[in-house]
């Protein structure tokens, strides 16, 4: 069994790193092949849902980076990754939303302010419930 599991390891960690590339290429063909004008809103969506899929598996490659570094510096230390996946889940939906208000210029200091507050508030919510 733990032959299996070592070899599901690599294969997750794999996954992780190479997502974010995959994500990359889809955007890269939808946003090539495509002219919104013409496509409609399912296409214009799917580039928002793209953009989250790009921005949150970068985030989840850095984040899985940073918490093997912090394992092997000190290994005996328990590190959960599920709270830090929760938050970059939240973090990745500002890139989304600066996009969709730039898009209809409507992106002024406050809408700024009003996103970074509403990102705060998610990861504050977030963290408070998964520490129970």
């Amino acid at each position: 069994m733990s032959v299996i599991s070592k070899y599901t390891k690599h294969i997750n960690t794999a996954t992780i790193y190479a997502a974010p590339l995959v994500a990359l290429l889809a955007l890269g063909f939808v946003l090539n092949t495509t002219n919104p004008l013409q496509s409609g809103p399912l296409v214009i969506l799917a580039v928002f849902v793209l953009i989250y899929v790009v921005v949150i598996s970068l985030l989840s490659a850095v984040l899985h980076f940073i918490t093997t570094v912090v394992r092997m510096l000190r290994p005996d230390s328990h590190f959960s990754m599920r709270r830090g996946y929760y938050v970059v889940s939240i973090v990745g939906l500002a890139p989304v939303l600066f996009i969709a208000l730039n898009t209809l210029g409507q992106l002024d200091m406050l809408e700024i302010i009003l996103i970074l507050l509403l990102v705060g508030l998610g990861c504050f919510y977030v963290i408070r419930r998964s520490a129970k």
